[in-house]
């Protein structure tokens, strides 16, 4: 709890929007189609965002994805109409500033529209640990509420416990254990869920962003984290596999056959990386095993019959 009260005696920066590389709407034309996407009727606001969408979550183009952009909600001088394509729109624009590279626009996306649980792990991929911890700084303050007054006071639910709305203090879940993974100062142990959703995107945009300080920090808990869900070596280890970072990737998923031996697709995985590194009769043992624990495992049949 130390990390978490020393950052609390500092007095918080006002966030300022990046002038620097600024591309505000300025020409008629432009400004124009971004008045006219905002008259329309949500149905037909979300048909013209199509093509930005298939370049983002199908071409995998993410500057691509923001030159479509009808309205980029970053720039827009006014108010944008508070509908669900509206929230739309902003993900995708924060989504394709994160698939960028462009961390710091994408956490002003989320933060202008209110997201700061989203805004503070943009900015912890960019690096910038004090504009996290302003973003986070009442996720934190509520999970150290919370558990000083279910010290006093344990026979209350959380609900009674939590200073904040109950939505609010959902969001809080994921990124208090992110931010106790950064500074291995913990309030609470995350669930099943949160490292079986979370873990494999966390680790794939650290690689992405060159935080491997942070991943260094991550993988060092991975055993700690195991004894919530056993699949956080596979779910790691995948997901360095598919970026190239075979020797850790290996490790990791050696580790999930010794804990979950009965578990095909660490098998199947594992039949990957010995074809990666072109080693046919280890991958073909291991994809036959994979489909002795599960015959019916498709992957790894049409993996195993180009050989």
């Amino acid at each position: 709890m130390m990390i978490f009260q020393a950052f609390f005696k500092q007095d918080p920066k006002p966030n300022k929007l990046d002038t620097v590389n600024r591309t505000p709407m300025t020409t008629a034309g432009h400004s124009l189609e971004a008045e006219n996407w905002i008259s329309l009727a949500p149905p037909e606001a979300l048909k013209t965002l199509t093509p930005a969408r298939q370049a983002l979550w199908q071409q995998n183009n993410p500057h691509l994805c923001l030159r479509l952009l009808p309205v980029n909600p970053l720039y827009y001088e006014g108010d944008l109409p508070r509908h669900w394509v509206t929230d739309i729109l902003i993900d995708l624009t924060g989504e394709a500033y994160l698939a960028s590279q462009q961390y710091e626009r994408a956490a002003q996306v989320f933060e202008r529209y209110g997201l700061p649980e989203r805004a503070g792990w943009a900015w912890v991929l960019a690096g910038n640990f004090q504009q996290a911890f302003q973003a986070w700084q009442p996720f934190l303050q509520h999970a150290i509420a919370t558990q000083e007054a279910h010290q006093t006071s344990p026979e209350l639910p959380p609900y009674q416990l939590s200073p904040l709305k109950p939505v609010l203090a959902n969001q809080a879940q994921w990124l208090v254990t992110q931010w106790g993974l950064l500074t291995n100062q913990f309030q609470q142990w995350p669930s099943v869920l949160q490292l079986r959703n979370a873990l494999e995107n966390d680790v794939t945009q650290l690689v992405q962003s060159n935080q491997l300080g942070i991943l260094d920090a991550y993988l060092a808990k991975i055993d700690w984290l195991g004894q919530v869900n056993v699949e956080v070596y596979k779910l790691a280890g995948r997901s360095l596999f598919y970026l190239g970072l075979f020797a850790p990737a290996y490790g990791l998923l050696l580790q999930a056959q010794a804990v979950v031996a009965t578990d095909a697709e660490i098998y199947f995985h594992l039949g990957q990386y010995y074809i990666a590194c072109q080693q046919p009769l280890q991958a073909t043992l291991m994809l036959k095993q994979c489909l002795w624990i599960n015959p019916h495992y498709q992957p790894a049949q049409a993996l195993l019959g180009r050989f």
